[in-house]
Parts: C-alpha cells; structure tokens; sequence
C-alpha cells in the first residue's frame, strides 16, 4: 500500500488506476481552494454561494460519516494492516 505525498489517501503500488483516483480524491478541496479565492478576489456573491455549498456539503458528508460509522470490509483491514483495531469504514475516524 502507498498513499499520496499530500494527504493519506492509499492506492496499492503500481497500481496507476488506484494513484489516478487517490489524486482525483483531492478534487473537492480543489474547488473549495478555487471558489474562496475567486470571492476574495472578485467579491462576487455568484462565488461565494458556491463556496458556502461547497463548504456546507462537505461538513454533511463529514457528519453523516461520523454519524453511520459503517466498519470497514475485511478484505479491506488485511490491505491496511488493520486486524483487531475497531476503525469505521473512513480513514481517520475511530468508532466510539
């Protein structure tokens, strides 16, 4: 397993599918990086409702990850060399 320089997003090595996917995983915070820059430089209120529904979108996928804590698949905690440990099935996101 391998994961991306700029954030933990895991692709299994050599698997350049997998790489191409961990970078595209990145692309919402491109857009919000985007769309609050646009507003700070244009002041235009187009940009800044995109930006708020970008930002609101991402805190309800974020809350509803916290909220579901689905476990992850077996096959899926053998990759990750996490065997025993009680993790829901987001990185980064242990189970209460």
């Amino acid at each position: 397993m391998a994961f991306t320089d700029f954030s933990c997003v895991y692709y299994d090595d050599g698997d350049k599918l997998g790489k191409l996917l961990a970078y595209a995983a990145l692309i919402p915070y491109v857009l919000i990086l985007f769309h609050a820059s646009a507003f700070y430089c244009r002041r235009d209120i187009h940009e800044a409702v995109i930006f708020a529904g970008l930002v609101l979108n991402e805190g309800v996928a974020r809350a509803l990850k916290h909220l579901l804590a689905h476990p992850r698949p077996p096959a899926t905690c053998a990759k990750l060399d996490l065997h025993g440990r009680n993790i829901a099935g987001v990185p980064g996101i242990p189970r209460a």
